[in-house]
């Protein structure tokens, strides 16, 4: 089961600001220790300068495993 949403922003004619969201989740009724959640949130921001191109990107990743935080 998943989810994601995404939405862009025009800042100028020459400045974009992408922003988006994603879910996603696996359960398991007999090895519930393999459930396993993901929550991405991402934000670029770009810049067209003419013969450079300059962005910014941050991303924040949550998972859980087994109801507890997995890589964070």
């Amino acid at each position: 089961m998943g989810a994601r949403d995404d939405y862009r922003v025009g800042l100028g004619k020459t400045t974009d600001l992408d922003l988006s969201y994603g879910f996603s989740q696996s359960l398991h009724e007999d090895f519930s220790a393999f459930d396993l959640q993901n929550h991405i949130a991402s934000g670029d921001l770009s810049h067209d300068f003419g013969n450079v191109d300059a962005g910014l990107t941050l991303r924040a990743i949550h998972a859980r495993l087994d109801g507890d935080a997995f890589l964070d």
